[in-house]
């Protein structure tokens, strides 16, 4: 839980683990406050009091609340698209990519359709094939 606080002060400048050369070291600084910190260890009591008076800041509150709508956002599209797929006779494939937490992360295959609309609508409509398929 108090992670997700650590992940919001580092990701907006509030807060910054200092470095020597490539290696972090244990602690955190939070205000121009020093703090310990590992991340492999539970957190101090300390650390904790400091991160539950960010926590109840209305900015965090925001941003949490900003994260949770976009969480159910996401899943209303995946389950509209779902729904529409399984309407219109669709094979609904979930691909796993670098675009995961898109929707179009979602790909519909296989649509059924007529001969005739189906020529027309997949490749340029030739004479030879339309007339085959008309005989």
């Amino acid at each position: 839980m108090m992670k997700e606080v650590i992940d919001y002060l580092l990701s907006n400048d509030l807060a910054e683990i200092p470095k020597r050369g490539r290696k972090e070291l244990k602690s955190i600084i939070i205000d121009n406050k020093k703090f310990r910190y590992n991340k492999d260890k539970p957190i101090s009591n300390v650390l904790t009091k400091k991160l539950v008076s960010v926590k109840t800041t209305n900015e965090y509150r925001s941003y949490a609340m900003k994260k949770a709508m976009d969480v159910v956002s996401r899943e209303r599209v995946r389950q509209l698209i779902t729904k529409h797929a399984i309407r219109n006779k669709f094979r609904v494939r979930d691909i796993q990519s670098a675009f995961r937490r898109y929707a179009n992360s979602i790909v519909l295959e296989n649509k059924p359709l007529s001969r005739r609309k189906g020529i027309r609508n997949d490749c340029a409509p030739k004479t030879k094939t339309i007339s085959f398929f008309e005989k």
